[in-house]
């Protein structure tokens, strides 16, 4: 369903949040990328991780969209200076001073090996102030576009190797996208380089 607050998140993006789980002194904080699917949040989880142990006891979670960056590396590195307060409509807590807030409940989960697909849907929502979504794809394509401005004087291997592994993030995270094809014309046209440099140095074929 569509929403008024201009921030629907694209069926299959990967958008980066902080996950708050558990309750009481199992209550945890970890950055997470959670993608729609449908009317389904979708989070890939580690077996065995404290998020995945949380929902598996208790279903109710958030979804926190904080204003910086910095946030993220404090729920990582000091979660404990991260303000919380109670879920309005769940038995969780969200970020203080997030800018937009998704409070969920698993409905059901899917082992995948070494992790767990969780399934959740979206109870309701905050929007405080300016919000935004994180997603990995524009600011990979603005890192590969700067790479490209050095491709003369950086290693062409080397080259190539950065911007092959920012196009297989980008295609995760941002499938159809634009960035998607932005980064193909950046790799393609970096393997065009390539090839022409080892002709160049092959010299002209002996008769």
């Amino acid at each position: 369903m569509a929403r008024n607050d201009g921030l629907d998140m694209m069926d299959n993006w990967i958008y980066e949040s902080i996950l708050c789980t558990g309750i009481g002194p199992e209550t945890n904080l970890a950055p997470i990328g959670v993608r729609k699917k449908g009317d389904d949040l979708v989070l890939d989880l580690f077996m065995g991780s404290r998020t995945q142990k949380n929902l598996e006891l208790h279903p109710d979670f958030s979804i926190n969209f904080p204003p910086d960056a910095g946030h993220f590396y404090l729920a990582l590195q000091d979660s404990a200076s991260l303000a919380a307060e109670p879920a309005s409509e769940i038995r969780a807590l969200l970020l203080a001073d997030a800018r937009l807030v998704i409070e969920a409940q698993v409905k059901n989960a899917l082992s995948m090996g070494e992790k767990q697909r969780v399934f959740a849907r979206e109870v309701c929502r905050h929007v405080r102030g300016k919000a935004r979504l994180y997603n990995r794809a524009e600011p990979l394509l603005l890192e590969s576009l700067i790479v490209w401005t050095r491709r003369e004087i950086m290693p062409a291997p080397q080259l190539e190797e950065v911007l092959l592994e920012n196009q297989r993030i980008i295609n995760r995270v941002a499938p159809q996208s634009q960035y998607v094809h932005q980064i193909a014309s950046l790799v393609s046209a970096c393997q065009t380089m390539r090839a022409k440099r080892r002709s160049s140095h092959a010299g002209p074929a002996k008769q």
